[in-house]
């Protein structure tokens, strides 16, 4: 009767340890982009509009990547709803 609930735990244990592809491709692009930001520390001008700014070029590389990852997210809540009104 004990045997059960080792055997459960060791099962979950082992599914919530187990890597997925698209975990793996996640971790090696965060990696990529850490090297990439660490290497481009440089101090540029940033123009908008009529405003200028004189910043790192990381912190516009991480700017880059957020509004990206926020445009996707927005883009996939978008496509899901529309699947599920359309259903």
């Amino acid at each position: 009767m004990s045997q059960q609930p080792e055997n459960r735990q060791a099962a979950t244990r082992s599914s919530r340890m187990r890597w997925s592809p698209r975990l793996v491709i996640g971790v090696v692009l965060i990696a990529l982009f850490a090297i990439l930001v660490a290497q481009n520390a440089d101090h540029v001008r940033l123009t908008i509009l009529f405003w200028e700014f004189d910043v790192r070029l990381v912190w516009v590389l991480i700017g880059a990547a957020l509004i990206g990852a926020v445009v996707g997210w927005l883009v996939v809540r978008v496509r899901a709803s529309g699947r599920r009104n359309a259903g």
